[in-house]
């Protein structure tokens, strides 16, 4: 039977005439904005996942009992709230006047809600949203320590390195790498939270457990949505079947994400050893590999030698001893020329005993950047690594500070952009993309990389790229706030003069000059170490329209083959040294011409 059109007409006309639509639509519109709120902010302020259910629920409840009440009561100018009376007992004389700030209101709130329904439809700026997770798409976790004693921490660490590796080989999937997978250790957070905030749609967690010679691994799946586990296994194995179960565990990962690959896990990882002490020695050199200080950096190279000794074929342990020469000659903690030269030898030996692993090949296209000036080389080396791990994150790094010393500034955004997405908790990927923002006059966006750079570090770093940021920005006093809290931190810097005073009497020019006078002092240096000085002061002379001293920093850093003096061919800072025939010469002399 059809409802009589005239009822229905009526009805809507007492809706409007109690101002329900009004109320429905300027409701609608304002929890619309609060759930956008909400939404925006849950991340930088780390609210619980639970937040926004809970405002969805409150706000259903609050829009239910508005339209009770905006159907029996109406608000006037004169009387305040007052009882709706019905319609029958309504005259001409009594009725209302529509309100204009009523429409006014109906009027802005569905324009805004229009407004920002298709705000949310369009893609921004063809930019990925980092959190939102790949197709395919998997974080592990570190394993934790079950054992009696608690001493397989860099056991466990290595585990689960090794299961990242394994995953990493398949094109198809997207694998988060070792270090922002492993900022969540010993961090007591929703693992909703965590997938969220690594844009990954699974995660791995696990435990072991090691008494005598017999270990107990336990893995999971999660799906990140709702954080249930739809897969885990057990496996008690003796520890000599150790290789076996980390091909078993990374197989049935695979088979439960039901992931159509193009052809089987490999039954080893690449340069892998048959000798179980080696191979935990190889697991201690990765652990204290991974702390980047020049203590730990050596300590790992003890380890690999270690390892090499039990066998002398294990060609991850040349490439681990490669690779953490190389970064010990970058960061200048040793000779840089004897270091990068030893880092090479040994990447080669891991290729020539198994031309399959991609850090070796990454280590020679880092040494040709940074070192030999043979960018052809370079880029040759590090494609080569991508090619066999599409998900290593410090191959696109390598190849964005490539692509950047050699003027490609879009391509190299668009590398660091995916080192960023397959590790975004990592301090380094962000202080590239930093650099790659300044670059290209982004000073906001290179700032805040920096910022991020800077809360993830684990070691000492310098603030002279946030420095030159805030001064191009003429942000002065924060310039001057970030030079004063660098000196800071140095143990043992004396100072002379208040930079205060001097900010004062000759602005921001004259508090620089101060800060330089100070930044070649030796206890700055320690501190700072690895921290390319004299390219750093050559930066800063630059930017307060000093090209003489400028120039004199940039024969010191190429004197002494400071890594980062190639980035001088297409940088920002030295534009007006570009016309200068010792830069010019400078420039060719280390190929970029």
């Amino acid at each position: 039977m059809v409802a009589n059109p005239n009822k229905l007409s009526q009805f809507w006309q007492e809706l409007k005439r109690r101002k329900v639509v009004r109320v429905i639509t300027v409701d609608a519109a304002a929890a619309f904005v609060l759930l956008e709120l909400t939404d925006i902010i849950a991340e930088p302020l780390k609210l619980p996942s639970w937040l926004l259910p809970v405002v969805i629920v409150l706000l259903s409840i609050g829009f239910i009992i508005a339209i009770f009440l905006s159907w029996i009561y109406d608000i006037h100018p004169e009387s305040g709230m007052v009882r709706t009376e019905s319609a029958d007992l309504m005259t001409n004389e009594k009725a209302p006047k529509s309100s204009n700030s009523w429409k006014i209101a109906s009027y802005i709130s569905f324009t805004l809600i229009v407004t920002l329904t298709i705000l949310n439809l369009l893609p921004r700026n063809g930019k990925e949203n980092p959190d939102q997770p790949a197709g395919k798409s998997i974080a592990v976790l570190p394993f934790e320590d079950m054992s009696p004693n608690k001493d397989q921490e860099y056991f466990c660490d290595g585990i689960s390195e090794e299961i990242i590796n394994s995953l990493a080989q398949i094109p198809e999937l997207k694998v988060i790498a070792r270090t922002s997978s492993f900022s969540y250790k010993g961090r007591n957070e929703d693992v909703r939270d965590i997938a969220r905030n690594l844009g990954v749609e699974t995660l791995v967690e696990g435990s072991i457990q090691k008494i005598g010679e017999r270990i107990r691994i336990t893995a999971q799946l999660i799906r990140a949505e709702d954080g249930s586990h739809f897969w885990s296994k057990q496996y008690d194995r003796k520890f000599a079947d150790l290789f076996a179960i980390q091909d078993e565990i990374s197989r049935s990962i695979v088979e439960n994400l039901k992931i159509e690959l193009l052809g089987d896990i490999k039954e080893s990882a690449p340069g892998q050893t048959s000798n179980l002490d080696a191979y935990q020695l190889y697991l201690q050199g990765r652990y204290f590999w991974h702390r980047r200080t020049n203590q730990d950096l050596q300590q790992s190279i003890k380890y690999y030698q270690q390892a090499i000794e039990l066998d002398s074929n294990y060609a991850l342990a040349y490439a681990g001893l490669g690779d953490a020469y190389y970064i010990s000659a970058y960061w200048r903690f040793l000779n840089y020329k004897e270091a990068y030269e030893t880092g090479k030898k040994f990447a080669l030996k891991a290729i020539s005993l198994d031309p399959n692993i991609p850090e070796a090949y990454a280590t020679l296209g880092g040494i040709a950047t940074w070192y030999e000036w043979d960018w052809e080389k370079a880029e040759k080396e590090i494609l080569k690594a991508l090619s066999m791990n599409p998900n290593y994150a410090s191959g696109y790094q390598y190849y964005s500070e490539l692509l950047n010393i050699l003027g490609d500034y879009s391509g190299a955004r668009a590398n660091i952009d995916k080192a960023i997405a397959l590790n975004p908790n990592s301090t380094v990927m962000y202080a590239v993309s930093s650099d790659n923002y300044y670059d290209t006059g982004d000073f906001n966006s290179a700032l805040q990389h920096d910022d991020i750079s800077h809360e993830l570090a684990l070691f000492n770093r310098t603030r002279i790229r946030a420095i030159r940021c805030l001064v191009r920005l003429q942000k002065y006093e924060d310039a001057l706030y970030e030079m004063k809290i660098m000196l800071e931190r140095v143990p043992g810097l004396t100072t002379t003069g208040n930079m205060d005073s001097i900010f004062h009497e000759s602005g921001i020019q004259g508090a620089m000059r101060w800060f330089i006078s100070h930044m070649s002092k030796d206890s700055y240096r320690e501190y700072y170490e690895g921290s390319s000085p004299n390219i750093n002061i050559a930066k800063l002379y630059a930017l307060i329209n000093d090209p003489v001293k400028a120039l004199e920093f940039i024969e010191l850093a190429y004197s002494d083959r400071e890594a980062t003096v190639v980035k001088i061919n297409k940088a920002l800072d030295f534009r007006l040294l570009r016309d200068h025939p010792r830069y010019q010469e400078l420039i060719t002399l280390m190929n970029l011409e």
